[in-house]
């Protein structure tokens, strides 16, 4: 397993160009293999929504992970392959409602850097105890939940704070974290920012609030805003699209809060990208990854010609 990467020169606020500058992501050394990139386990999607394992894969490819691992529903194992031929992808049992059964045995390729498990995914009480598996398989790796799979805190038997401290981040919807919290989905909007702080607090999680105002919140009391990417908040798949982004920079070296905080505004600048040349509406989810590669390598020139001076 690979250290984390780097801490932010500024204090905790507004997400600006500044801040990515002062806090560049790991840079994968010449010529190294997709291993040293990061390895990536994916558990999500299901028999009605396997499209959500396709569209977080191509978005953590996009982020720059290495190896990539998916797991998802067996009956649609193969079509997700097909999808995405640069992974290798296991099937696994369904429940009777729809969700996942537990890896088990199932063949993996070693450890992995970052696991991503939730994103069109059904069942809560079969995702728990698929989480709880992957905690016990995986101790090492830094885990993400998204969706279902964040009902796994509430569900579990095994205290959180005994194993989440820095390893776990959480990326719900502003209705998720209130029923994580015990408060309602207005309550949170309404004050989101103490919202994130609790929860990340109680669960000792980095908790990413998805949202037009949107938020990264640390167990330390961190609070990182991002206003922007109402566009992309609105369109089909974007949050799984995110989820893929925040993958991608953990297995690639970043931290929870670094991945969470840069996730935000990758995805955020391909929507205004894919505004600007396609307009407001009629852009697709799967469009957000291709703008990726290209904003990495423009933040990383501004970052060089800011250090140069």
């Amino acid at each position: 397993m690979k250290a984390r990467f780097g801490k932010p020169r500024q204090d905790p606020g507004e997400i600006t160009p500044c801040v990515l500058r002062d806090w560049p992501l790991p840079v994968p050394a010449a010529g190294s293999d997709g291993g040293y990139r990061g390895r990536t386990l994916i558990v999500a999607g299901s028999a009605q929504m396997s499209g959500a394992a396709v569209l977080a894969a191509l978005a953590a490819l996009r982020a720059g992970a290495g190896e990539l691992c998916i797991a998802t529903a067996r009956s649609v194992a193969s079509m997700v392959a097909l999808a995405v031929p640069e992974s290798r992808v296991i099937g696994l049992r369904e429940t009777p409602r729809g969700g996942l059964a537990r890896l088990g045995t199932a063949p993996c390729a070693g450890d992995f850097e970052a696991i991503l498990v939730g994103p069109g995914m059904q069942d809560d009480d079969a995702t728990a105890r698929l989480v709880q598996g992957l905690r016990a398989r995986f101790p090492k790796a830094l885990l993400q939940l998204d969706g279902c799979a964040i009902t796994a805190l509430e569900n579990e038997t095994v205290p959180w704070d005994r194993f989440a401290e820095g390893r776990v981040l959480i990326t719900p919807r502003p209705g998720e974290l209130a029923s994580l919290i015990g408060s309602s989905p207005d309550d949170v909007a309404a004050n989101a920012v103490r919202a994130v702080t609790r929860a990340a607090r109680q669960w000792r999680v980095t908790v990413l609030l998805k949202g037009v105002m949107s938020h990264v919140g640390t167990p330390e009391g961190h609070v990182w805003s991002h206003a922007g990417g109402g566009a992309v908040q609105a369109t089909s798949g974007a949050g799984d699209v995110l989820s893929g982004i925040v993958a991608g920079l953990m297995a690639r070296g970043c931290t929870p809060e670094q991945a969470g905080v840069w996730g935000l505004a990758l995805h955020a600048e391909a929507g205004e990208a894919l505004v600007s040349r396609i307009g407001p509406v009629g852009f697709l989810a799967r469009e957000l990854s291709e703008q990726i590669p290209q904003l990495l390598c423009r933040f990383a020139d501004k970052a060089h010609r800011a250090n140069d001076r």
